[in-house]
């Protein structure tokens, strides 16, 4: 009777996960100005030509899953409108797109504020009035569409940062701005561990530890990583709780900065950035599960005496 159940048990489990849905959530939070019109052509070409345009959040919530396709599905009862989307590479009207697989393999299609359900092979767009759709969205999903990413990128390029003071970066107890010749002399702790051809140049990779540094003609950076470090920065160090940055820096620890696409990587791995005064130096902390991970440092060499 055991083998029997357990059988019966295993043919039911088989049988429910092979009905499962599952929901790939797109947006487009980086359009190109004259790029296509559905976000559905920037995934499709990513690779090549669209990197870093859209995010992605997934569900297997199938109370979900199920909501949205009624939605569609109610949506042919409502006021539509002529609608085209072609990719001449002019706009960006479908920035949403919901992926269905599994058991009922579909795909849900939206404007910029998901009130409008858009069927591209139609060339029509029905109106939400009642805002069904969103009010359909829980869990994950909800996070995701309320997530400003918009702003995330806005400070990629108009960066609103704290800076410190050059004096405020040590390597083995010394301001990294005293002397180039000692700096490059004490780099000779490092091991060479790679040389790469990059844009007719060549980058060379350091390491110490956990620690990295490349340099690139006279481009430098460096990447501690080490709990022990002998770089310090501002008295902060890897292994740190997150929190203490936003005492110390309270304008760049406003808005989280991302470099993933997946919104459940998102959530948990970003950093902020930071300037050093009257200088080109760049400092970013990577934060990883509200532990800073690590911290970057970006230069020109010319910040430094000889």
């Amino acid at each position: 009777m055991k083998v029997l159940l357990s059988i019966l048990f295993l043919s039911f489990s088989l049988f429910s996960n092979a009905q499962q849905n599952h929901l790939k959530a797109y947006r487009l939070v980086n359009p190109h100005t004259d790029g296509p019109c559905s976000v559905k052509t920037y995934v499709q070409y990513e690779e090549t030509d669209f990197f870093f345009t859209f995010v992605t959040a997934e569900s297997d919530d199938q109370e979900l899953i199920g909501r949205l396709l009624e939605v569609k599905k109610q949506s042919k009862k409502w006021n539509s409108r002529p609608f085209r989307c072609e990719d001449s590479f002019s706009s960006n009207e479908i920035p949403d797109m919901f992926v269905i697989s599994g058991a009922v393999t579909d795909t849900i299609f939206t404007n910029v504020d998901d009130r409008e359900i858009i069927f591209p092979d139609e060339s029509r767009a029905y109106y939400d009035k009642e805002n069904m759709l969103e009010s359909a969205f829980t869990g994950i999903v909800k996070e995701f569409f309320d997530y400003d990413f918009k702003k995330s990128i806005r400070a990629l390029f108009l960066p609103e940062k704290d800076s410190i003071s050059i004096d405020n970066i040590f390597y083995k107890g010394k301001p990294i701005a005293n002397s180039l010749k000692y700096f490059k002399r004490d780099l000779e702790g490092f091991k060479l561990v790679r040389t790469d051809s990059v844009y007719g140049g060549i980058e060379k990779l350091y390491a110490c530890k956990r620690d990295t540094i490349s340099i690139f003609e006279r481009d430098f950076t460096i990447m501690i990583n080490d709990l022990k470090s002998d770089w310090v920065v501002d008295n902060t160090r890897v292994g740190m709780p997150e929190n203490e940055l936003f005492i110390k820096y309270p304008v760049s620890t406003k808005t989280k900065l991302f470099s993933k696409i997946k919104f459940e990587d998102i959530k948990k791995e970003y950093f902020y950035w930071l300037g050093v005064a009257n200088t080109e130096v760049n400092i970013i902390f990577k934060i990883r599960d509200n532990i800073i991970e690590s911290i970057i440092l970006s230069f020109n060499d010319e910040i430094l005496s000889d």
